[in-house]
């Protein structure tokens, strides 16, 4: 599996892309077997913003979420990403 961590007008942080990696290795459990994934990491006034995208054999998901951290915005993307691969 391909990660692509990306920061948008924010400094890069390697203990958040590492975070990402770790937290991604649970969607292996999954019938869909992810071939690249990419996170990008921004932020929108005060709130943090998450987007990823998730590409598959045969399939795509896309979310975002938004939170007060950046790990509570990577969560609260990973349970919809979760949601969608069910």
């Amino acid at each position: 599996m391909q990660f692509v961590v990306k920061f948008k007008g924010i400094d890069h942080s390697q203990a958040l892309a590492d975070h990402v990696a770790e937290r991604f290795d649970k969607l292996e459990k999954f019938e869909i077997k992810p071939i690249k994934v990419q996170v990008t990491f921004s932020h929108v006034r005060h709130m943090c913003k998450s987007e990823v995208y998730v590409k598959g054999i045969k399939t795509i998901f896309r979310a975002q979420a938004t939170g007060e951290n950046y790990h509570e915005a990577l969560e609260e993307v990973m349970g919809k990403l979760e949601r969608q691969m069910h």
